[in-house]
């Protein structure tokens, strides 16, 4: 599927999670989504689908993540025409980018961003990092 024309729509959902089997279980039952392995990238990475679309997927909450304390967690990511230039926009406006900018073979690429500070009297936490990614073309 090309998103290119998805410019600031949510395009794409993963759950990081510490429960990988019991959210294959789960979600399916609920929402009539199938799953299934995909092997292009460095860790296990589940699809979820609706019919032939993939609509997003799951992973292992990272172990660093957990010893953090960070919760399984859903992830939305907004679609965008240039990553590198809105995490520039990003810093720009005082927002902090807290992974770089990088590639996902036969993806795409994405930065992620959590902490937004408008002015220093408002400081807007989002615990539900919104990640912006360019995707190539990828179904």
């Amino acid at each position: 599927m090309n998103h290119s024309n998805h410019r600031g729509w949510f395009m794409w959902y993963d759950l990081m999670t510490s429960d990988m089997k019991g959210a294959e279980e789960f979600y399916p039952k609920v929402t009539g989504w199938s799953v299934e392995n995909w092997r292009g990238g460095p860790m296990p990475y589940q699809l979820w689908r609706v019919g032939e679309v993939a609509v997003g997927g799951s992973m292992e909450l990272p172990e660093e993540a957990r010893a953090m304390g960070e919760p399984s967690q859903w992830r939305a990511h907004v679609g965008v025409a240039d990553v590198d230039g809105v995490c520039r926009r990003v810093e720009e406006l005082r927002g902090r980018v807290v992974r770089q900018p990088q590639d996902i073979p036969q993806v795409g690429r994405f930065a992620e961003r959590n902490s937004c500070r408008t002015q220093s009297t408002h400081n807007l936490d989002l615990r539900l990092s919104v990640e912006v990614l360019r995707v190539g073309g990828v179904s």
